[in-house]
């Protein structure tokens, strides 16, 4: 089954979401506003400005699991763009700092370092496919440092704080993570507040967006929202998604040993958006045998032509952006999902990354919360 292809749009993604909370503190922008985002903050004179990341709650995974009367979409003010690749990776680091992926060089769950010549699974510092530590030090976090929204408020006069598993002081479960937004709501002047739930990311990977175990998911999520919004006062509440979801079948590509052999490492960035790394004067066999196996369910360019093509965003790029990619770059077309590791066959029912509506898509949704 084909899939509607999206580019991704940059003039009002998730990224933008960031460059707009700037622009409404009076604080230089990294890139293009969200023009969704600044037109709701325009209207609201809270003191409290929240963004609350569900994980892969997309406008596809909002429609088919939760009722149109309720609580979470008959908010939505409109839908945005994830930027490329539509992942947890460069999209939440998009949302925390206003940079593209091509800027802040997140570029994936397993992206490539030169520097160690290792693809890195970025989140856990190990090596891509392994629980092997990458280095002694965080890999992503030395070599592709960047400078978030939070501290450039602080360093400006604003208060601003994360409330998330990953940050101290390290909220571990959703209650607690509003929990600490409620404390925090009630300290007097204005203040700015981004918040990260890893669900229903971890639930529609688990368990497929569709089924009984996503729809339940979803309407805990969409009732502990509407909970949380009546407790806050003086509070605009921005609930959105770093990207969408999608069922999915899977296959390994240590299954097709004709292209096993024309690579110099296994590819890297995600199961549905892959760059292949090819062996010098392997190309013309890496094209035919690829587009012998997958021609009717990926598309397979050249990085270049992709970049060319404005999946990256427009103007130029750095040559630390092109070292950390392969020659090519393979995106999905339909649920086919190449992994590298077998057992990730069986694992994943859903997953996302690719360049579908479904997977690019993700809601806006605002609550102005009086108390």
């Amino acid at each position: 089954m084909d899939l509607k292809f999206k580019k991704p749009d940059y003039s009002d993604c998730t990224a933008g979401i960031a460059n707009s909370i700037a622009e409404f503190y009076g604080i230089e922008n990294k890139g293009q506003i969200s023009p969704l985002t600044s037109s709701i903050l325009k209207d609201t004179d809270a003191d409290n400005i929240v963004v609350f990341i569900l994980d892969a709650m997309g406008k596809n995974n909002l429609e088919g699991d939760l009722e149109e009367d309720g609580f979470l979409r008959s908010h939505v003010r409109g839908y945005i763009s994830s930027v490329f690749l539509s992942s947890t990776v460069p999209s939440t680091v998009s949302l925390m700092t206003g940079l593209l992926p091509k800027d802040h060089l997140w570029l994936g769950w397993d992206t490539y370092f030169p520097e160690i010549d290792e693809n890195v699974s970025v989140f856990t510092n190990t090596v891509k496919d392994t629980s092997e530590p990458a280095a002694d030090f965080n890999v992503a976090r030395t070599f592709t440092p960047y400078e978030d929204l939070i501290g450039r408020l602080n360093k400006s006069g604003t208060e601003a704080y994360y409330s998330m598993p990953f940050m101290p002081p390290f909220p571990q479960d959703l209650d607690s993570i509003c929990e600490r937004i409620r404390d925090l709501t009630k300290k007097p002047g204005r203040k700015y507040i981004y918040a990260y739930w890893s669900e229903p990311d971890g639930t529609f990977h688990e368990k497929g967006c569709f089924g009984p175990d996503a729809k339940k998911v979803m309407k805990d999520l969409e009732d502990k929202m509407e909970e949380f919004s009546g407790e806050l006062k003086n509070t605009l509440l921005l609930i959105t998604a770093d990207h969408g979801h999608i069922d999915i079948t899977g296959t390994c590509i240590r299954r097709y040993p004709e292209i096993m052999k024309c690579l110099v490492r296994l590819p890297s960035l995600e199961a549905r958006a892959m760059s292949f790394y090819v062996k010098e004067g392997m190309e013309d066999v890496f094209e035919k045998e690829f587009k012998k196996e997958f021609g009717d369910t990926f598309v397979l360019l050249k990085t270049e032509e992709a970049i060319r093509q404005g999946f990256y965003g427009e103007g130029e790029v750095s040559e630390r952006f092109k070292e950390k990619l392969g020659q090519y770059l393979a995106y999905a077309t339909t649920e086919l999902t190449l992994f590298t590791k077998e057992e990730d066959v069986s694992i994943y029912k859903g997953y996302h990354g690719g360049l579908t509506e479904d997977e690019m898509t993700v809601p806006l949704i605002a609550v102005e919360c009086k108390g």
